[in-house]
Order: structure tokens, then sequence, then C-alpha cells
């Protein structure tokens, strides 16, 4: 077993290159806590809708601080995050 973590190895994308059926939940709460509870629920992807949604910069940043915790409590990758965002490039550069 490797002593660093492969931080560029995104199981999503390795499951939908395979053919693997991928299954995943949207979230529209600014939460971080449904966040975390999501991730830990078995699924493949984590939908967090940036774009219709109440997000902003630091509520995104929360729910990825949340399932990272997550990730490092059970040392493995709980679930991939997917957000699409209208915010714009300068707003998003700290992401």
């Amino acid at each position: 077993m490797p002593m660093v973590k492969d931080y560029l190895y995104n199981k999503f994308k390795h499951g939908i290159e395979a053919g693997k059926l991928q299954y995943g939940v949207g979230q529209e709460t600014t939460s971080a806590e449904v966040a975390e509870i999501l991730a830990t629920s078995n699924f493949d992807w984590l939908f967090v809708d940036g774009e219709h949604g109440g997000h902003t910069v630091t509520t995104i940043l929360d729910i990825a601080r949340a399932i990272a915790a997550s990730e490092r409590r059970l040392s493995a990758q709980v679930v991939s995050i997917v957000i699409p965002t209208t915010l714009n490039a300068t707003s998003m550069r700290f992401v």
C-alpha cells in the first residue's frame, strides 16, 4: 500500500470509463452536515447545485471540507463531487 494518497485518482471517472453504472444524489441545501451524511451513504457522486441553489463560494468550500473530513476518517474516497456553477472565475479561483 502506498504511503502517499493519490489525490488525482477519481473513482467516479474511472467507474464511468470502465462502463460501471454510477449512482448519485443531488443536494440543493447549503448544509455541510447534509453533504457529509450523503457522502457516506454509498453513492458514487454527489451533485451540489451551485447554479440554481443558494450556494456561495463559502458554502461550497464548507461542503468540500466536510466530505474531505469523512474521507480522512474513513481512509477512502467516499464520493465524487459534481458542482456546476455560475460563479465567475475570480470567485472560483480559491475553490
